[in-house]
């Protein structure tokens, strides 16, 4: 009974001119804007020039085909790449990739535009060796040091 009661439709009552009309229904709410904040990880992806893309795409391959117990992680602002813990952290930008190694920047040979010591620097990702690839020569140069952390991790 409580339930008819509640499920039941007004209806137009005896000597009433107008029927009671059903509620309007409340408005639909607006579609969801897609919004992606500026400098997360979706948007320098998006925005990355098509040459980088290949680059960013070819790092990720290589990091991939370095072992079946590599783990890849795409967080808010960079890419994560590890083992039990991680070895490789990728970012993308418009003209380059900065990739930050946990290898100590003492035992790599630091070239201006290249590498440099992070170590004393706030900075996404882990490692203290930060890596810079705008070119095919430039991660020629990287893809040793790459697979120097894998092993070394």
């Amino acid at each position: 009974m409580l339930f008819e009661l509640l499920t039941a439709q007004p209806t137009q009552q005896e000597g009433s001119k107008k029927a009671k009309s059903p509620q309007a229904a409340p408005p639909a709410p607006a579609p969801a804007k897609k919004l992606q904040a500026k400098g997360t990880l979706a948007s320098q992806i998006n925005t990355m020039a098509p040459d980088i893309a290949k680059l960013w795409e070819g790092t990720l391959d290589f990091i991939r085909g370095l072992g079946e117990d590599v783990t890849i992680r795409f967080l808010r602002h960079y890419v994560a790449c590890g083992r039990l813990k991680n070895f490789v952290c990728l970012a993308p930008h418009k003209t380059d990739i900065t990739l930050w190694l946990k290898l100590a920047p003492a035992s790599v040979t630091l070239e201006k535009g290249f590498t440099r010591d992070v170590s004393d620097i706030g900075h996404h990702g882990t490692g203290n060796l930060e890596v810079r690839i705008s070119n095919e020569a430039t991660l020629a140069k990287a893809l040793p040091l790459i697979e120097r952390d894998y092993e070394e991790s």
